[in-house]
């Protein structure tokens, strides 16, 4: 059985309470960006050149040029 420390818990719903309308915005943003089936290259673009430290970004797509 796993345990759930509680003080993390805590400090993750303290987190996603303060920053809802932003979680909540940056979702609509990716899911503006067209992905059609075997085509989520762009999605994947975007996501990617998202800044680190706001909840993406500043990854690599592999397989890409």
């Amino acid at each position: 059985m796993t345990t759930i420390d509680q003080q993390l818990l805590t400090q993750l719903r303290t987190y996603y309470q303060a920053h809802l309308e932003d979680i909540i915005a940056e979702n609509i943003a990716v899911c503006e960006v067209a992905a059609p089936p075997f085509q989520e290259l762009e999605r994947a673009r975007a996501v990617a050149r998202r800044p680190p430290g706001g909840g993406g970004g500043g990854g690599s797509i592999h397989g890409t040029a």
